[in-house]
């Protein structure tokens, strides 16, 4: 049976035109599926006298360019690369009419209780939190929160603004069920951290969020037009590749090189690759491959963005190679330190 995508859309029960919401589309075209004629782009009335026409036609495959990523969270700190990541969100929502959530999280310690009965689970929403915020804590959030709205609202982008309190891993992860992509700083401190050290907070929120997190440093200014995708065949690398694939968070016009680093086994490489270059082929990218031999991927892979002028890199955080990119302790892995990119990350 074939699918199908909505030309035009307008029925007296809905409150606006052209309703583009994919839910919407999608209950509809459940239940054309018993309506379809056999010729194609045939207009189809299912409801009386509707406002204006309506006409749907087969697609048999979804349309490369059909936006996929529609709720991005990105996480204000006092850190330089904070703006860079808003930066990158907006980016991003423009080319997917997204919504964009700034989110400022902070310590219990940091906010006041009126009297000792009150919880604080009685001012974990955003205005109420302010209010019971200590003076500096208030000010830096508020701070956070201007700078983000004033870019969003420059942009045109739609935009959400909320303040957690609490162990930020916990509350990114929190917030990140409703979202598809987090965008954070290299160095995620958030407000009212300890910025001399090195935070885990980072390895927690790549290895548990149920969608990817892309990673910018205070240079990483976008677009991102230029990625090498790290691809060793592991559970961890297809999950990775599929979420970029379905995402699309920066279009498919952008230059893709997919790169398998391996030992000794050079057909066998060109084979993993080449079946990865038609999964990303049916999702409307035109990727190259490369395969490189080498013992050291991460190496590997920072050479080849320096030589290229990467703008990112999308890699699995759990590989099966070598490659331990986010076992952090004192000091962060081995691709994070030394990959001067950006990074798209899952689990």
């Amino acid at each position: 049976m074939p699918s199908f995508r909505c030309g035009a859309l307008s029925f007296p029960h809905f409150h606006s035109p052209n309703n583009n919401n994919p839910n919407v589309q999608k209950s509809l075209s459940r239940l054309l599926q018993g309506m379809w004629k056999k010729s194609a782009r045939t207009p189809i009335f299912p409801f009386p006298e509707p406002s204006t026409l309506l006409f749907f036609f087969c697609a048999s495959c979804p349309a490369p360019g059909l936006p996929m990523t529609r709720r991005i969270l990105v996480a204000l700190d006092p850190d330089a690369d904070t703006p860079v990541a808003t930066r990158h969100a907006i980016d991003i929502a423009h080319r997917h009419d997204a919504t964009v959530t700034g989110l400022v999280i902070v310590e219990a310690r940091h906010v006041e209780t009126k009297s000792r009965g009150e919880s604080l689970r009685g001012v974990y929403h955003t205005t109420a939190l302010l209010e019971h915020l200590t003076s500096k804590a208030k000010k830096r959030a508020k701070m956070l929160l201007e700078a983000f709205e004033e870019a969003a609202e420059e942009a045109g982008i739609a935009y959400e603004k909320r303040v957690r309190q609490g162990m930020p891993s916990r509350r990114i992860l929190d917030e990140m069920t409703y979202q598809d992509l987090l965008v954070m700083g290299e160095t995620p401190h958030y407000l009212y951290g300890q910025p001399d050290q090195q935070t885990k907070t980072l390895a927690r929120v790549v290895r548990d969020a149920l969608a990817p997190t892309f990673v910018v440093r205070e240079d990483d200014e976008p677009p991102i037009e230029r990625i090498v995708i790290a691809f060793d065949g592991g559970p961890s690398a297809a999950r990775t590749l599929h979420a970029f694939a379905q995402l699309r968070p920066f279009g498919t016009n952008a230059a893709v090189t997919l790169l398998h680093v391996h030992d000794d086994l050079p057909d066998a490489s060109g084979r993993l690759l080449e079946n990865a270059r038609q999964y990303l082929r049916a999702h409307g990218f035109s990727p190259e491959t490369t395969s490189v031999k080498g013992t050291t991927p991460h190496e590997a892979i920072t050479a080849r963005v320096e030589d290229a002028g990467t703008d990112a890199v999308v890699a699995g955080a759990r590989s099966v190679s070598q490659l331990h990119w986010l076992t952090f302790g004192s000091n962060t892995a081995p691709l994070l330190e030394d990959c001067p990119t950006a990074l798209f990350l899952h689990h």
